[in-house]
């Protein structure tokens, strides 16, 4: 069995409402009986001695046919989301955003990055990690960087999720 944190893409915005309550009843109902959600914006840890590929579809299909909507999620091992958090490339700072760009497709990561040279390096840096984007910018400001509309862009929205690095840290340590 390996653990794995599973990161949900678009849940509790935009229309589609996934209760921590149904979350939970639905994992079960997949035989995770170890399941434990974090927050109520589709951060998961569970056991499965699936791949991820494997894993990915069986959630996929499930929250899809659960919650009516076309469910997208990112699976790490927890192995791999210690490295991704132990990467983080930019210094903390009480007034700054530190986030994790995760991806269901790692191909759209070279595009994203190549998107640097547009940002302005006083507001906002991103960096290439172990399959995600770093990204720090200034408390306040996550909707309004270049790169923030550069997220919004529908096919960017589809295959990535974001998160705070201090989620991602509290769940290693789950």
């Amino acid at each position: 069995m390996t653990r794995y944190a599973v990161f949900l893409r678009g849940v509790n915005v935009g229309g589609i409402k996934v209760t921590t309550k149904e979350l939970r009843d639905l994992l079960f109902s997949l035989g995770f009986d170890d399941a434990r959600t974090y927050l109520q914006t589709g951060n998961i840890t569970l056991s499965s001695g699936q791949s991820v590929p494997e894993l990915t579809t069986l959630l996929e299909q499930a929250l899809s046919a659960r919650f009516g909507y076309d469910a997208r999620v990112m699976i790490y091992g927890h192995a791999d989301l210690q490295t991704i958090v132990d990467d983080y490339p930019f210094p903390a700072g009480a007034d700054l955003h530190r986030y994790v760009v995760l991806v269901s497709d790692e191909a759209i990561l070279p595009e994203l990055f190549a998107t640097a040279n547009q940002l302005d390096a006083d507001v906002e840096r991103i960096a290439l990690g172990p399959g995600v984007l770093y990204w720090q910018l200034p408390k306040g400001k996550s909707l309004d960087t270049a790169f923030a509309k550069i997220m919004t862009k529908a096919k960017v929205k589809r295959v990535t999720t974001t998160r705070n690095l201090n989620t991602l840290e509290k769940m290693v340590n789950a």
